[in-house]
């Protein structure tokens, strides 16, 4: 499987999201990923230029205008979409600390 290059990889779109893109392309899809406009977005663009099947565009998947952009934009350039795959994620590291701190019972909350 051919994979794509990480600079200093950054959280917001990596992970579950670049591993279905590299599986995908692997597979002999054509592939479009929207990035936010980070350090993600640059290295899949860079990576983009010397994988035909590959077509990166800047996004934040949570503006609906964006993604109908990325939508009409990926079918003019790479034609009929023929699957979506969601990987958007927002990840809360402390979020679940809170229910597993101990009270005075000795049980979580």
């Amino acid at each position: 499987m051919k994979k794509v290059a990480e600079p200093e990889r950054d959280a917001r779109s990596s992970g579950i999201g670049l591993v279905v893109t590299e599986l995908a392309l692997s597979a002999g899809a054509r592939v479009s990923v929207p990035a936010l406009e980070d350090t993600a977005l640059e290295y899949l663009s860079a990576f983009a230029e010397s994988e035909p099947h590959l077509s990166v565009f800047a996004a934040d998947v949570t503006d609906k205008t964006q993604i109908v952009a990325v939508v009409t934009k990926a079918r003019a350039r790479q034609g009929e979409i023929g699957a979506v795959i969601a990987c958007a994620g927002i990840a809360k590291p402390d979020y679940f600390a809170v229910w597993m701190t101990p009270i005075s019972s000795g049980t979580c909350r």
